[in-house]
This record gives C-alpha cells, structure tokens and sequence, in this order.
C-alpha cells in the first residue's frame, strides 16, 4: 500500500507572502509598462528612459508608420471611388468654367501669391494648404534640402481624401492643382532622409487662406 505524504502547513507560503509576491509582481508589470511598452509601442515617454535607450525613438517610427498606413488607406479608398473621381474630372460645370475663364479675357480672377520656409526633423512631416472653390486653381514650386516624400491633395467636410500626386524620394516638385471641390487642397511632405531639411514652397493661385496643418 502506497501511503502519500501529508503537506506540512509550515511549508506552505503564509497569506502575507501571496500579497507581497502580487504587490511585487504587480509594480514590475506597471514600471515595465511606463519605461518600456509605451515608449517602444507608442512613443510615450514618461521617464525619460525610451529617449535614453532608444525606445521612443523606435515607438515614434511605429506611430509614423501607422499613420502612413492610415494614409494608404484612404488613398485606396480615393482609388475604388475612381469613378467619383473621374466623374469630379469630367464635371462638364468644371470643364466648362475653366474654359471660360481661359477664353473670356474680360474675367480677371483675383490671385494671391505666398512664399513658405518649413524645417523637418528626421521623420517628421508637414501638411500646407490653401482654400479653393470648386474649379479654381493653385500654381506652385518647391524645393527641399535633401530628398523627400511628398503627396498632393485635397479634403473637405464632404470628401475625406482625393489625391492629385505624390512622389517619393524628390528634392522638388512643381505643378498646378485644379480644385475638384470646394474645401482645402495642397502639400503634405515626409522627412526620411536622416536629417533635417528645409522645405520652401512658393505658390500663386485664387485661393482665399492658408492653412499649415501640421
């Protein structure tokens, strides 16, 4: 007969032992979340530690690339509503009222013109706009310092996302946006080339306002 040996209670760990180990286990989980998880996942830095060992600089790349992921998307969301689009391009109204003021010298639209300097920290982006009506347009030039990531296009409280260009790794872009409707339309630019650059823009059109977003 196989005779098992009874636990014996003083071997067992006392109630205060289980509270201090869960206390214990509790702030190592909660210091680990606040110098480790959030500056890493998130780019949050409390402490001040991610900075000091790198994680924030790695959350931060994390953060920049959800957002260029978000970005896509609604590119490809502007892609499979193509047919709004060329319908917008095709808008006979548009067409038309362009025409119009091409041939019928006597209309003088009123222009405005700027000139804008930006710096980007390495990773770092910015977004410059102008508000247009439906038809009018915006000419414009820029130049970067070293070679950049860049997308053309315009929203309002109507239409999320319609792109008009984009290009990747170029020191410099020039054209003309003819508005598609009527809200805020321009140039959002991505830093990756390692360092800081300075960005100047310059641009002439029949906007009413500037609006730097970012």
């Amino acid at each position: 007969m196989y005779n098992s040996k009874n636990t014996d209670m003083a071997e067992l760990p006392s109630t205060q032992s289980l509270f201090k180990a869960t206390i214990t286990a509790f702030s190592v989980a909660v210091i680990l979340t606040i110098s480790v998880v959030l500056p890493a996942e998130f780019g949050i830095d409390v402490t001040g530690i991610g900075r000091v060992i790198g994680l924030q600089e790695m959350g931060d790349i994390k953060v920049s690339l959800a957002e260029e992921a978000k970005q896509e998307d609604l590119a490809i969301q502007a892609n499979n509503t193509s047919q709004s689009v060329i319908e917008i391009a095709a808008d006979p109204e548009v067409v038309a009222m362009i025409s119009n003021a091409v041939l019928d010298k006597s209309i003088e639209l009123p222009l405005s013109s700027d000139t804008r300097t930006i710096v980007l920290k390495n990773g770092g982006a910015a977004e410059l706009k102008v508000a247009l009506k439906k038809g009018q347009s915006v000419n414009y030039t820029w130049t970067s310092s070293d070679k950049i990531n860049f997308d053309n296009h315009g929203d309002s409280a109507s239409v999320d996302y319609l792109r008009y260009s984009k290009g990747r790794n170029v020191a410099e872009d020039k054209g003309n946006i003819v508005a598609g409707f009527d809200g805020y339309h321009g140039w959002f630019w991505r830093n990756r080339s390692g360092k800081s650059v300075t960005i100047e823009i310059q641009f002439e059109g029949e906007y009413s306002e500037v609006k730097r977003v970012k």
